[in-house]
């Protein structure tokens, strides 16, 4: 593996909805102030404003935190895909009741497809931190499938947390990219990451028993950190050691497309003997 890093660009934008009980009326001066507490908040500038619409009963324009540019759409109601992603969200029963309790929500947009997705989720998490004193009751990361308390939040902003999340993004498996499970029987479960194209990485999935799920956890993490330092390409056909004496296969879907994602990578374990081989 490489020590060091690729500046990988993300195929895509990264999005996030923060849920709150109203609407924020956006203050320069108050984000700037709570941008200012965070241990990284020097590193995303100074924060502008460029509001079309402020009120609310909507919410529309750009913050700009230093270079990083993101576009809010705020809506006087509640987020109606909500429900999906909260069922797959790793929260307590009461958090996930809290979220679901919002009146309002805004989508946030990052607009530069040229910046790396570890650096568009720093900026719109750090974004949603600044805001929430407003009422902010959480937030739902549609491409992850994840969702996050508002007292999540600063801890998901320490140096520790990202620092181990800038050496690889698979440390937030389960807070902020998706690791999610789809019960195909009583004992069998689909496994699956979301979110990992933004940091270009496809995502995976395994077919296993409803016990393996550290196991898998592990699995796709040290996929995913490989992959990610090392910049390979994987697609279906390819085989792949990991570890000692791990060996695996990856595949196109072929069932659940629609909660797996057609562009998955499905995992399969293999021998030893059957690895550089096509089945």
């Amino acid at each position: 593996m490489n020590s060091k890093m690729p500046e990988t660009q993300a195929p895509y934008s990264a999005v996030l909805v923060l849920l709150f009980d109203s609407l924020p009326f956006i203050n320069q001066s108050t984000l700037q102030k709570e941008i200012d507490t965070l241990q990284h908040g020097s590193s995303l500038g100074i924060v502008s404003l460029d509001m079309t619409v402020n009120e609310t009963n909507g919410l529309f324009g750009n913050v700009y935190l230093g270079s990083h540019n993101i576009q809010l759409v705020g809506i006087a109601a509640p987020y109606p895909d909500l429900g999906n992603i909260l069922q797959s969200a790793h929260l307590r029963p009461d958090q996930k009741q809290v979220l679901s309790g919002h009146r309002a929500h805004v989508i946030c947009y990052y607009q530069q497809l040229d910046t790396s997705g570890v650096d568009q989720f720093i900026a719109l998490y750090s974004l949603a931190f600044a805001l929430r004193k407003y009422n902010l009751r959480g937030v739902a990361n549609p491409l992850t499938w994840m969702c996050q308390s508002v007292d999540m939040l600063p801890s998901l902003l320490t140096s520790g947390f990202l620092e181990s999340f800038k050496e690889s993004p698979a440390a937030s498996m389960m807070l902020w990219l998706g690791f999610i499970r789809f019960h195909k029987s009583n004992t069998t479960v689909w496994f699956a990451t979301k979110g990992s194209p933004l940091f270009g990485v496809p995502d995976f999935a395994y077919l296993g028993k409803s016990s393996e799920n550290e196991a898998v956890l592990d699995m796709f993490g040290d996929v995913f950190t490989y992959i990610y330092r090392s910049g390979a390409k994987l697609g279906v056909g390819h085989t792949m050691q990991l570890g000692e004496n791990s060996y695996l296969r990856f595949s196109n879907v072929t069932e659940y497309a629609d909660y797996l994602g057609d562009k998955t990578l499905v995992i399969e374990k293999i021998s030893a003997s059957n690895i550089n081989k096509h089945p």
